[in-house]
């Protein structure tokens, strides 16, 4: 649910900067469209981090317990990043 909210919003922040939504994008190449733009969502890094623990969980991979707990409260903090960011635009 975090990460469809996550994409959801990246997809929301690309639509604002004008990037055309023709076809359902990766996370990571959303990221590198927005930074390409200039676009820097504050803990963008950590995210990346978290997401390998939430891409494995999204495919049936277990993973520990405290790494899901952490990318979900990492993940939490960058869509409310993402969020800031497109109403600061």
């Amino acid at each position: 649910m975090l990460r469809m909210e996550i994409e959801r919003a990246m997809r929301a922040l690309l639509d604002q900067f004008g990037v055309p939504s023709l076809q359902p994008s990766s996370i990571n190449k959303s990221l590198r469209e927005l930074e390409s733009r200039g676009i820097n969502v504050k803990g963008t890094s950590d995210f990346l981090r978290a997401f390998t623990s939430m891409n494995a969980a999204a495919h049936g991979m277990d993973i520990d317990v405290r790494a899901a707990d952490e990318a979900r409260n990492i993940g939490a903090v960058f869509l409310a990043e993402l969020k800031r960011t497109i109403t600061d635009k």
